[in-house]
C-alpha cells in the first residue's frame, strides 16, 4: 500500500515520537528506582555499605572524646537511617551539602528539596518505641565525600573547625554513622555523621 506523501511525514514523525517517549519513561523510572526523589518520609531504611568502616570510625571518636574527657557517644538507629540515607541520596544524586537536592533528569540541574532539620526530623517521627533514650535536641551534621575508611573521615573532620566542633560537643550524646559507596558516581564513597542528645 502506497501512502500520500504527507501521511508518511506524519507516520515516521509519530513512530519516532513514540520510541523517543518510551525511552524517556523507562529512563525516568530506571533512574527513580535507584535513587530518591522529594522530602525523605523518615521510614527509608538504606543499607550500609561498610559497617565495619562505620564501627572504626566511632571507636577512633569516642577514644578521642574519652582522651578529651569527654562521654563516648553511643550509636543511635534512627539518626543512622537518617545518615545513611543522606549520604545515599548524595552519591546517587551527584551532589555535596547538608540540604537535599534532587537532580532534574531533564536538565541534570540540581533543585533544592528541603534542609538537614527537616531531613532529620522527618526520621526521628518513626523513632523505635523501645529505645532507651529518644534524640531530645536538633541534630548537628558533618558530610564528607572521598573517605575511604573511618580513620580517613575522623582525620578530614578533625582538621576542620565546625566538624570537630560537632565531634567533642559535651551535650552530644547519640550518633547516626552513614557510609555509602557507590562505584561509578562522581561522589563515590560519601559519610554523613548526625549528632544528637
Amino acid at each position: 500500500m502506497i501512502f500520500p506523501q504527507k501521511n508518511s511525514t506524519i507516520l515516521v514523525f509519530s513512530i519516532i515520537t513514540f520510541f523517543s517517549l518510551s525511552s524517556f519513561v523507562c529512563s525516568f523510572y530506571t533512574r527513580k528506582s535507584h535513587k530518591f526523589f522529594g522530602v525523605a518520609i523518615g521510614i527509608e531504611n538504606v543499607p550500609s555499605s561498610s559497617l565495619m568502616n562505620e564501627r572504626q570510625f566511632l571507636i577512633i571518636l569516642n577514644k578521642a572524646r574519652k582522651d578529651s574527657l569527654l562521654e563516648p557517644l553511643m550509636i543511635d538507629k534512627d539518626l543512622s537511617r537518617a545518615a545513611r540515607y543522606h549520604s545515599y541520596d548524595m552519591g546517587t544524586q551527584n551532589y555535596f551539602g547538608h540540604d537535599t537536592y534532587d537532580r532534574n533528569i531533564i536538565t541534570d540541574s540540581l533543585e533544592f528539596v528541603c534542609d538537614v532539620h527537616t531531613r532529620t526530623k522527618n526520621f526521628l517521627k518513626h523513632e523505635s518505641k523501645n529505645k532507651v533514650w529518644k534524640v531530645s535536641a536538633d541534630v548537628l551534621e558533618n558530610c564528607n565525600y572521598g573517605a575511604a575508611n573511618g580513620e580517613e573521615v575522623f582525620t578530614s573532620w578533625l582538621n576542620s573547625p565546625p566538624h570537630c566542633k560537632n565531634m567533642f560537643n559535651p551535650d552530644h550524646r547519640l550518633v547516626g554513622i552513614g557510609y555509602i559507596h557507590i562505584p561509578g558516581s562522581k561522589k563515590p564513597r560519601c559519610w554523613t555523621a548526625d549528632f544528637s542528645r
